[in-house]
């Protein structure tokens, strides 16, 4: 950022570039570290670089991971609204949204998961999970599982969703999540104790 800052201004285009990718890689260690304040004002100026550069797939990146930011933060209008302008379109009988980036996917499930909307939640878990795999792998990675193991519980399959939440926690390169996003996780499957009606284990695995 600060070279960004110190560099000339003579390639404008280039400048506006490389505050795009910066905004959007500060964002992601935000969002990892739990201070979605700090990630909502990266991305918001990541955006606002990108459009002034008419840099239409970083925006569309950045307007993905902000309305994820908005849905984990509860602000669920403005998240459905970030994602709409993210590239969300509708098919011509105005059916299914389809979501053309995996953070916007993601929003778009918390969103409807917290509405209760289990089937169209379930439906763009999938687009996401099938997306091609983007800078944001891990933080996307752990907010997909985070989701898929509330639909599960919803379902009354308590286990499977902590073997989804345990899968995420290490990845195939053996590193682990870490940080807020780590947390969460293992504070999901404490709740998936809870709602199978296992307070102790719930205890024991949030002490463990």
């Amino acid at each position: 950022e600060y070279a960004i800052q110190s560099a000339p201004a003579e390639d404008e285009l280039a400048c506006l570039e490389l505050r795009a990718v910066v905004a959007g890689c500060t964002g992601r260690v935000m969002v990892q570290r739990g201070d979605l304040t700090a990630a909502r004002i990266a991305l918001a100026d990541g955006i606002r670089a990108a459009e002034t550069a008419r840099l239409d797939t970083s925006l569309r990146e950045l307007e993905g991971m902000a309305a994820l930011v908005e849905a984990m933060s509860g602000n669920l209008r403005v998240a459905a609204e970030l994602a709409a302008r993210s590239g969300l379109h509708t098919d011509d009988s105005g059916g299914a949204v389809v979501p053309l980036c995996p953070a916007a996917a993601l929003a778009l499930a918390w969103v409807c998961t917290d509405r209760y909307d289990l089937q169209t939640a379930w439906e763009l878990l999938g687009h996401a999970e099938r997306a091609a795999p983007s800078y944001d792998a891990r933080p996307l990675g752990a907010v997909l599982a985070l989701l898929r193991a509330r639909l599960l519980c919803a379902h009354g399959e308590f286990a499977m969703a902590r073997a989804r939440l345990r899968a995420v926690r290490t990845s195939v390169d053996g590193a682990r999540s870490t940080g807020w996003l780590d947390r969460s996780l293992v504070l999901a499957q404490a709740a998936s104790f809870l709602a199978e009606g296992n307070p102790q284990q719930a205890v024991a695995t949030i002490y463990s």
